[in-house]
């Protein structure tokens, strides 16, 4: 595990814990939140700057199944990274 991965485990489980208490995120029903957080983990310990890894967690979340709707805009998810 690269020293990025260490600093950032744990910030894609509050990440989706953040966007799912401010309603910006709704999960389908039965969502694995599980894979979600590790697909956040993952996107979250590349070194791009907040505003581009903004764009990529919000691209990320549209695709997956689990999402139902993301109402943030990158720059309201840059802010809680």
């Amino acid at each position: 595990m690269s020293d990025l991965q260490i600093e950032t485990a744990g910030e894609g489980e509050r990440l989706l814990r953040q966007l799912v208490e401010r309603r910006w995120l709704v999960l389908a029903r039965g969502a694995d939140r599980g894979q979600l957080i590790g697909g956040l983990e993952r996107l979250l310990a590349t070194s791009a700057d907040k505003r581009l890894k903004a764009a990529r967690v919000a691209e990320w979340l549209l695709a997956r199944r689990d999402v139902e709707e993301l109402f943030a805009s990158d720059d309201e998810i840059a802010a809680l990274l």
